[in-house]
């Protein structure tokens, strides 16, 4: 039996409607506000949170599912990585490992300060 490898072609994101109000929107947001874009990359229930474990060291699947709080499917994962993949957050190695890639990696100083802004003003820190 032969092992599973990582793919070598980047996950693709969603096909989108263009011709929806909710497409438009997002365009013409896109236009005056840089930060929509950001959003939209790491926006979500999610994609903070399996950015913060990959930052903590759970690189494999089966880690971040057992890592995040409350438990997460095995589809909802999948494809939440295949997205941070796709935005060029998060790479998946021949080992079929995770790791942040360059942009990921500077993403997580504003991890860092979101945890402590949530233990000192929310419900307290993801950890």
């Amino acid at each position: 039996m032969k092992p599973k490898t990582a793919s070598k072609t980047k996950p693709k994101l969603p096909a989108r409607k263009t011709q929806s109000t909710r497409f438009e929107n997002e365009t013409a947001l896109k236009k005056v506000c840089p930060l929509s874009a950001s959003m939209k990359a790491i926006g979500g229930q999610w994609k903070i949170i399996l950015l913060w474990y990959i930052h903590l060291g759970c690189d494999r699947f089966a880690a971040l599912q057992k890592a995040v709080p409350g438990g997460i499917s095995d589809k909802i994962l999948y494809e939440q990585l295949g997205e941070l993949q796709a935005y060029g957050l998060v790479e998946k190695k021949k080992d079929l490992s995770y790791r942040l890639t360059k942009s990921g990696k500077a993403i997580t100083p504003h991890l860092v300060a979101l945890n402590q802004w949530s233990a000192e003003h929310g419900k307290g820190a993801w950890l």
